[in-house]
């Protein structure tokens, strides 16, 4: 297939949502996807502690500029969290490749995951942005493919393998592909054993 008919790559990166982090961590996974002949686009997205929603409508404002072509929507940590809430407002979506996503908001809060980032990111408990928690919302109706590697302590692989058993079960159609012996950022590393799997998940995304 070549580029001309292939969805564009929309990277959403992660960082827990702090300023600190940008997109500069899936930069090399951007190159090597644009070596394989697809067109990507890594855009930084606004982040202020204590206003979760100036992230969420930043996003949206980047969607929106996309909606006259075909998309699919990688994101990685965090960035999963906002391809997961956004996705079902665009019909250009054709598929969401999340890697290590972010899905459950309470358990991140609870188990203090990203050295307490909730805390940073809302002014409030988890419990009050049940909008903002993919375990709480909606599951976008396009195929969704979950990567996890079972060593990330960032981003547990059980918070993964709990959101997609129950999406099953409501008859999504999603999957979790699970890399063994690879941690957090570890995955985004196309010179690691998760890039094959990263283009063979994109295949099917693709309908290749």
């Amino acid at each position: 297939m070549s580029s001309q008919n292939k969805p564009l790559l929309l990277l959403l990166h992660g960082g827990y949502w702090r300023t600190k982090h940008g997109p500069e961590h899936l930069v090399p996974l951007a190159q090597a996807l644009g070596d394989q002949g697809f067109e990507v686009e890594l855009p930084e997205y606004k982040r202020m502690p204590g206003d979760p929603y100036l992230t969420l409508e930043d996003i949206k404002s980047i969607l929106n500029r996309h909606t006259e072509q075909d998309v699919i929507v990688v994101g990685f940590s965090a960035g999963g969290q906002f391809a997961l809430l956004l996705a079902s407002n665009y019909p250009n979506i054709k598929g969401i490749l999340a890697i290590a996503p972010v899905t459950d908001l309470i358990k991140t809060e609870e188990l203090g995951l990203g050295e307490n980032a909730t805390k940073e990111w809302l002014t409030q408990s988890a419990s009050h942005y049940p909008d903002l928690d993919p375990n709480l919302c909606p599951s976008p109706a396009i195929p969704i493919i979950f990567l996890h590697g079972d060593l990330d302590l960032r981003v547990p692989l059980d918070l993964s393998v709990a959101y997609v058993e129950g999406r099953k079960s409501l008859g999504v159609d999603i999957e979790l592909i699970q890399i063994n012996e690879i941690g957090h950022f570890e995955i985004i590393d196309p010179e690691s054993i998760a890039f094959p799997e990263i283009l063979k998940a994109l295949a099917v995304l693709c309908g290749d």
